[in-house]
């Protein structure tokens, strides 16, 4: 019955396609018709989702002002058997059901079905293969190699095919990639010689994480160029996507199945056609192939028909008919690529037409090599002869290259491009590339050489750091460091300013010479000897009996916050080397450990060449050691406050442990308070010295001793009521307070140095709204405790 339907299905089509298209045409001579078989079968159930060859898409015309080639069409017959291996899904999902069966057994049916009918005679040869996954071990061992050729590529044998499908037991995964790359094993034949088709049969994606397309596109590009159907059982929408994807990435086709009987026709369709291609178009360059992208159009239009890349040959299922095809070197380096378009190409439904495309170019291989002969990261740039048009470019390629130029003569520049160091270049001139021949080109990389040496003004070699620009640029090329015998610098051919710096760990500062422009030839040896000039200065600080201190200088540009270098002399003068010039000078004496610190300052002192300047600070100072003791005569931790005379202004404030605490100060008069730093009262023990004089080159020295009393004070109102009061406590003959504050609930106690003091005390009245004072002489005696009550 199924026969029966295949041969009026056969019939209409036949009838449909004699009603619609012309009358053929006569076969052109060079088209040899050798191979005569049945107009290709198209099945209705099965959904073929791939567009159909032969429609017409969007019409995109030829690139104006782009010249392409024409020739005509020189087609040939290709006469190949035929090798065809069925990917079967084994996986556990393969035994679930569909329609009125199980999905493995509506595969082993159609199988058993398509391959009992004879092979047409006009087929040719045909072997075939039979591969399952997930056959081998159940789904819970996630065994992502499970594949087995149950048929090796051969004959077909009916008792051999049949007992293959009959073993087949769907239970695993779907390693689906790996199964494809194992696949590429099966197919030993040449494209050359014989057509290699594999048909996956399958009802989902793989579940092995695989690279299903990867693995589609090895087989195709491979030495087979196998092509690469696929079946979809019983899909969803997403799956049929990709796998159309997939299909097409092999040159083949998606055939949708939703049921047995789909099934069985997109199987029939599959295996039963004579033809997976009729039109095969090779791209050569000599006898190499050439990555291009190939656009059928119809004949004498612009209608396209068909657009895809090709790594140098590809396979088209087109409907009958006359086409022209454009192809574009897509691959080379040319910025207009090359291009041909072969005319009037005559595809039939009944032969496998090849159309060889062959593109008149030259090679030039190239090969680019540093000094020590090794090959090296270049950068690469074609030119026309004798004009600046760049034709195409290589960047940060390695040896060696081989380029497919159009012939004619060019001129090659190259540049290293290896990272930290400086870029050579070289340039080849008129260099001709002919039609089938390759040109060797051998780019060698020289450098020249700068021996580079600095001495001073003495004549005597010094050390320096130095740094290569362009001329008259800032950016630095290439930097580095020498010793006093001086460097070798390799630099490319080129023209160079050097900036040499003196550079002596024994001297400070800077100073900087300059080469100017100088030309540096491959192959060659340029020497060097560079003269630093610089003057110096030599700075000290020193006190009033002319012992050194410890002093910081800053050397600034003349009137100029642009501070150049700091630099600090301590037990004897430090010497500064600087260019020559006119600069600000400040020197600071910071053991003083007032703010500001002392200083002294030279504005718009010159530096001469070959001159040393000297520059002696000299600060007028006086000092006080400061110690705290208690009545013991104990040392004890001691907190030191300097404040101008008869001011609150504090200059500095220093604590000291159990020490003398010394203060370098100019000359004047100080008022200075020692607190006990340990004291645990509210208001610390302290100790007073006023109108303490320093005098230049003086020292004195100074013990806080502290014995006190005690003050305890509370305010009270009528009837005895506490209040709270507001204090402050003076010595006799100082408006400055010892202390202040508030009473409390309770009486507060304050440690306080014996003598004789004034206090001032205030309440506010709240129900007279007026602020009360009054003022109580004082007089403590040591370890004496005095209680005062404040009363309002």
């Amino acid at each position: 019955m199924k026969k029966l339907l295949s041969l009026i299905l056969i019939a209409s089509l036949t009838v449909v396609l004699s009603s619609s298209c012309k009358k053929p045409q006569k076969q052109k001579t060079s088209v040899q018709q050798t191979i005569e078989t049945p107009v290709m079968q198209m099945a209705e159930p099965a959904q073929v989702t791939k567009a159909m060859p032969g429609v017409d898409q969007p019409t995109e015309p030829i690139p104006e002002g782009k010249q392409i080639p024409t020739s005509p069409a020189s087609p040939t017959i290709v006469k190949s058997a035929t090798n065809v291996e069925l990917i079967i899904d084994a996986s556990g999902s393969m035994s679930s059901p569909i329609s009125q069966t199980i999905k493995i057994d509506a595969v082993r049916a159609a199988l058993k079905e398509i391959f009992t009918a004879p092979v047409p005679a006009e087929v040719g040869t045909r072997k075939i293969a039979i591969r399952t996954y997930g056959g081998g071990s159940p789904s819970d061992k996630e065994n992502c190699a499970d594949t087995f050729l149950e048929f090796p590529m051969g004959k077909y044998d009916s008792t051999a095919f049949n007992a293959a499908l009959s073993r087949i037991t769907p239970q695993g995964v779907s390693p689906i990639a790996f199964v494809l790359e194992e696949a590429n094993k099966d197919f030993t034949e040449s494209a050359e010689t014989t057509d290699n088709l594999l048909i996956l049969i399958a009802d989902g994606l793989d579940s092995c994480n695989g690279n299903i397309m990867a693995a589609v596109e090895r087989l195709h590009n491979g030495p087979g160029r196998v092509i690469v159907d696929i079946i979809g059982f019983d899909v969803d929408q997403a799956t049929s996507d990709a796998f159309k994807k997939i299909a097409e990435a092999g040159s083949g086709t998606f055939y949708l199945a939703r049921s047995d009987a789909e099934l069985a026709s997109a199987l029939d369709q599959a295996i039963s056609a004579n033809l997976p291609y009729n039109l095969r178009v090779k791209v050569l360059s000599g006898a190499s192939p050439v990555h291009s992208l190939i656009t059928i159009f119809r004949a004498n239009t612009q209608s396209v028909v068909d657009r895809s890349e090709s790594p140098g040959f590809k396979f088209f299922r087109l409907a009958p008919g006359t086409y022209d095809i454009q192809v574009e070197y897509t691959d080379s380096i040319e910025a207009s690529k090359p291009a041909k378009i072969i005319k009037g190409v005559d595809v039939t439904s009944t032969s496998k037409t090849e159309q060889i495309v062959q593109f008149d170019l030259g090679n030039l291989n190239l090969i680019a090599l540093d000094q020590d002969g090794k090959d090296t990261k270049t950068n690469i740039y074609i030119r026309r002869a004798g004009t600046e048009d760049i034709v195409g470019q290589l960047n940060a390629v390695t040896s060696p290259q081989m380029v497919h130029l159009t012939p004619g003569l060019y001129d090659i520049d190259a540049e290293t491009a290896v990272e930290g160091t400086a870029a050579l270049t070289t340039q080849a001139k008129g260099v001709e590339v002919k039609t089938g021949e390759t040109t060797e080109l051998t780019l060698k990389f020289q450098t020249g050489k700068l021996s580079l040496k600095a001495q001073n003004v003495l004549k005597e070699p010094i050390p320096f750091t130095y740094k290569i620009t362009q001329p008259e640029l800032t950016e630095s090329l290439l930097d580095g460091e020498s010793i006093s015998e001086g460097t070798v610098i390799d630099l490319p051919p080129g023209n160079y300013d050097v900036y040499v710096m003196w550079s002596d760990p024994v001297l400070h500062g800077s100073a900087e010479a300059k080469l100017s422009n100088i030309q540096i030839n491959g192959g060659e040896t340029l020497e060097q000897l560079v003269t630093v000039i610089t003057g110096s200065v030599k700075l000290s600080g020193k006190d009033s009996s002319g012992k050194y201190v410890y002093t910081e200088f800053a050397i600034n540009k003349e009137k100029t916050q642009d501070t150049l270098i700091t630099v600090v002399a301590d037990t004897e003068p430090v010497m500064v080397m600087l260019a020559p010039g006119v600069y600000d000078i400040t020197a600071t004496n910071t053991t003083s450990k007032i703010v500001p610190a002392p200083s002294v300052a030279w504005e718009s002192t010159t530096v001469k060449e070959g001159e040393i300047k000297t520059l002696d600070a000299v600060f007028k100072l006086g000092s006080i050691k400061l110690i705290g003791k208690n009545a013991k005569q104990q040392t004890i931790p001691t907190t030191f406050t300097v404040y101008r005379g008869g001011t609150d202004d504090a200059l500095v404030s220093e604590e000291s442990e159990r020490e003398w605490t010394t203060f370098t100060l100019t000359p004047g008069l100080y008022d200075i308070r020692a607190e006990e730093t340990l004291a645990k009262t509210d208001q610390k023990p302290n100790v007073w010295f006023y109108d303490v004089e320093i005098k230049e080159g003086t020292s004195i020295t100074s013990e806080a001793v502290f014995t006190s009393g005690k003050l305890k004070l509370l305010c009270r109102g009528k009837n005895n009521v506490v209040l709270t009061c507001e204090f402050n406590v003076f010595s006799y003959g100082s408006d400055i307070a010892l202390f202040s504050g508030t009473t409390t609930d309770d009486w507060k106690e304050f440690d306080i140095p014996p003598g004789k003091y004034y206090m001032e005390a205030g309440w506010n009245d709240p129900v007279e709204e007026q602020f009360l004072k009054k003022w109580i002489n004082l007089s403590i005696d040591e370890n004496q405790i005095v209680e005062q009550i404040l009363r309002f």
